[in-house]
């Protein structure tokens, strides 16, 4: 009997041959061989193992506290105001300025229930903080939201993972993604078991849109026998730092009405867009086309604490806010929301102070001349370090950048040599990861390979965030490469 016990467990239920494929398949570049690399580096440093840097220096995520960008003081207050409330008990909130308690007064008594540790009462979060986003929407895009067809979620991956999951029903069901991409999409169109449909990002025209690829990409689909069902638009772009026209804009927007395309409009970087370009809102833009593609286009917007200039991505907070739905799907929606009961409570409290900051005629002078010195601060490091990467990638050799727009990155072409091309080649690798590892065991930089984004065959990147926040670590890192990259030209030149 013991003898058949054993062979009954001699093999693990999960392998290599059982776990789904779909699983296997699945990628993420941003924690990929780079990032398993450096994980791996940091365990030997911590044994004593010299290496030709002293630190690691994580410029593959766009991870901001991580880098050294400093919480806003108000959202912070409110947020531990909640976290120490106790019912029955006194607390002392002397620490705090009166609008910060003030502020975490007024949620804690419309918020249910009354105890951030506690699950919300309802799928779509707090009311106290949804009432605060369709302010900001209303603001923002002069447009009316239904409360019910607003969610709080947990960061907008969250969003991004439920309209594929509902998108993709069959095989050959596809949803049409740019190229270069936020790998979770990708992933994703696996994941589900569909198809992604790749357009292309006009590199020569700092990462446009180009409508006549879009149209291009959409038939040749058609013709291949898949069913394109969604269109994501990611704006300002991951991993590009483009900020896409108001035109590119109405082009895709009209370009999704006429082909019945669901548009999912990720927004998460609309805070960080630099000298003087203008970010322009999906759903602000559907609104001035008017009838009928504004009361017929099918569309999901979505927002997040992570990037911005609160940073704020270990509290997994954001919103989407969706439109001209069926009423099945909407039931669907907060079928897959019910199952994970709520977004975590102190992201949707993030996104309420996000959403809703201090303001002038509101708060005291103090608390908003402290958030105004704290938002400029963060903001203009990014915006300043945004050109840094610019300037000091395009004076390396073999290397060229477009001007970082928006968002947290630079992603830049490799013009590699020949020889170490063949080399990548050699090894089973692609050679812009073998760019990016060698650059790591160089200069302890962590960054991650274009081809994890996808991009133009035959051509090799890398990206690069402009968080750090340190000027010094900043300098000597660009430092450090411009003398690896010369130093590799020289060698496989």
């Amino acid at each position: 009997i013991k003898f058949k016990m054993f062979m009954k467990r001699a093999f693990s239920v999960l392998n290599k041959n059982s776990i789904s494929s779909v699983v296997k398949n699945s990628e993420n570049a941003v924690r990929g061989p780079v990032a398993i690399r450096a994980i791996q580096m940091k365990k030997e440093m911590a044994t004593g193992k010299k290496f030709k840097f002293e630190k690691l220096v994580p410029m593959h995520s766009g991870n901001p506290q991580a880098l050294g960008q400093p919480p806003i003081t108000f959202g912070r207050e409110v947020l531990s105001i909640m976290m120490h409330h106790q019912f029955g008990q006194d607390v002392s909130y002397d620490r705090y300025s009166v609008d910060a308690v003030d502020r975490a007064r007024h949620y804690l008594e419309n918020m249910d229930p009354q105890a951030i540790g506690a699950y919300a009462g309802k799928p779509d979060g707090y009311d106290p903080i949804k009432k605060e986003v369709i302010d900001f929407i209303r603001e923002r895009d002069g447009v009316d939201v239904d409360p019910s067809k607003l969610y709080l979620s947990t960061g907008a991956s969250e969003a991004i993972e439920i309209f594929l999951r509902l998108l993709i029903n069959d095989p050959n069901d596809a949803v049409m993604i740019p190229t270069p991409n936020y790998p979770l999409y990708s992933a994703c169109c696996v994941a589900y078991g569909g198809q992604e449909v790749r357009y292309g990002l006009d590199e020569n025209n700092n990462w446009a849109l180009n409508l006549e690829d879009l149209q291009k990409s959409y038939q040749d689909a058609k013709d291949r026998g898949l069913n394109p069902k969604g269109i994501a638009v990611l704006n300002p772009g991951n991993p590009t730092g483009q900020v896409l026209t108001k035109q590119n804009l109405k082009d895709v927007i009209e370009f999704a009405y006429e082909n019945n395309l669901l548009v999912i409009a990720d927004e998460v970087y609309q805070a960080n867009v630099y000298n003087g370009n203008e970010f322009h809102s999906m759903r602000g833009v559907m609104e001035e086309l008017g009838d009928p593609i504004k009361s017929k286009l099918e569309m999901v917007s979505m927002h997040s604490v992570s990037k911005g200039f609160t940073g704020e991505c270990g509290l997994r907070g954001g919103y989407f806010e969706f439109t001209n739905l069926d009423s099945f799907a909407e039931e669907m929606i907060y079928k897959l929301k019910a199952i994970k009961f709520c977004a975590p409570t102190p992201g949707m409290i993030a996104v309420g102070t996000m959403v809703n900051p201090p303001k002038e005629g509101v708060n005291s002078p103090e608390v908003v001349s402290l958030y105004n010195k704290e938002k400029d601060h963060v903001f203009g490091g990014l915006q300043r370090k945004a050109g840094e990467l610019y300037e000091k990638l395009n004076n390396m050799e073999g290397i060229t950048t477009n001007e970082t727009q928006g968002a947290l990155y630079s992603f830049a072409r490799l013009h590699l040599p020949e020889k170490f091309i063949a080399e990548a080649d050699s090894l089973g690798i692609h050679p812009d990861l073998h760019f990016c590892l060698n650059l790591l065991e160089e200069t302890g930089m962590i960054t991650v390979p274009g081809s994890g984004f996808g991009q133009e065959e035959g051509t090799a990147h890398i990206r690069m965030t402009n968080l750090i926040y340190n000027d010094k670590v900043m300098d000597d890192s660009m430092a450090n490469m411009h003398k690896m990259v010369s130093e590799l030209h020289g060698k496989y030149s």
